[in-house]
């Protein structure tokens, strides 16, 4: 619209009171003569005209002009509607920073959540022995770990980071024999927790700066920060969990021995053989494990209704590293299970 606009104060004169304007092609040239007035008022109008030209063209330089013994040089321009800033002042930055990150962790149910509905259970607690203190909340087993694993998309702006992405968690159990919190040791049965859970999340986290720029080998600077947020989602459910009674024959199973399949193990009694009597048939189990074919001629049976689509919330706090381009983040999240885990995250563009 504007073309360009040229400002040209030394064709400002003092002898006549007219006013012309031209305008030619895609220039226009404005020349403005005015009475006698005092610098001030001449200095004034300069910086009007300046300021004018800077806002219909702010991307053509334009040089403003003071004449007749007032200064003679150019006026700095500044993109947009933002004020001129005084020389030498820092120009605030406001760092926008894009980023792919995958991270893992490994995923626990807290025995004390368990053992207020089950009497003896197992939890996947990534040990060999279960301790004491699991034990006196009923947990029986512990040989089991559970991971997830995910990878999504992050935007820095400023101290706020939103990010989202696809993540993949095993929720498996040992095999063992459950009991519920009031029921007799007759009714317990071998349950098999074989469960994934495929979700989709959004998160958002807040980063308090701990350190700026600590030294390190390789003379790059070192960031550290603290990360406080969440994350909401939705997770599909895959997989199943499956019951196999023990059966009428558990008079050498205790409360503490629950755990041990080699004694407490499922029972059916087969068909009357030719003396008219019924041998007793034990599930084959051992390090743990039962034979799969024994639990199904046992009658094992799959747990209906679980839900196929479940909402996901955690809350996430730990430190985090930066340096260069990379990021490494030691990361706790807190929801129906707690996982403790890594990010990793590598900055794909940085705008300010």
């Amino acid at each position: 619209m504007c073309g360009a606009l040229f400002w040209e104060a030394r064709h400002i004169r003092t002898d006549t009171t007219r006013k012309r304007s031209r305008t030619s092609g895609k220039k226009a040239l404005l020349l403005v003569e005015v009475s006698p007035a005092p610098p001030a008022f001449l200095l004034l109008l300069a910086l009007a005209a300046g300021s004018l030209g800077s806002a219909l063209c702010p991307s053509r330089a334009l040089a403003n002009y003071v004449v007749d013994g007032i200064a003679r040089h150019p006026a700095p321009v500044v993109a947009g509607n933002a004020a001129a800033r005084p020389s030498g002042a820092p120009i605030a930055k406001r760092k926008l920073r894009q980023s792919l990150y995958v991270h893992s962790a490994i995923v626990i149910v807290p025995s004390f959540f368990l053992g207020r509905f089950f009497r003896s259970y197992s939890n996947a607690l990534c040990r060999r022995h279960v301790g004491s203190v699991a034990r006196r909340m009923g947990t029986n087993r512990a040989n089991a770990c559970n991971f997830r694993l995910g990878l999504g998309y992050q935007h820095t702006q400023g101290r706020l980071v939103l990010r989202g992405g696809l993540e993949h968690t095993r929720l498996h159990m040992p095999d063992s024999n459950w009991l519920g919190k009031r029921e007799r040791i007759s009714a317990a049965d071998l349950t098999q927790i074989r469960l994934h859970l495929t979700a989709l999340r959004v998160g958002a986290l807040f980063e308090f700066p701990l350190a700026r720029g600590l030294s390190s080998r390789r003379r790059r600077h070192l960031d550290v920060s603290w990360r406080v947020g969440g994350n909401v989602g939705l997770g599909f459910l895959g997989g199943g969990i499956y019951r196999t009674k023990l059966g009428s024959q558990t008079s050498q199973c205790t409360l503490r021995g629950l755990g041990d399949l080699s004694v407490c193990r499922p029972y059916r009694p087969l068909e009357f053989n030719e003396a008219g009597r019924s041998t007793p048939y034990f599930a084959h189990c051992e390090s743990g494990h039962c034979n799969e074919a024994d639990l199904i001629r046992a009658g094992r049976t799959r747990q209906r209704g679980l839900p196929s689509v479940v909402p996901i919330a955690n809350l996430v706090t730990g430190p985090r590293f930066e340096m260069g381009r990379l990021g490494l983040a030691l990361e706790m999240s807190v929801g129906v299970g707690i996982g403790l885990g890594i990010a990793l995250d590598t900055r794909l563009k940085t705008t300010h």
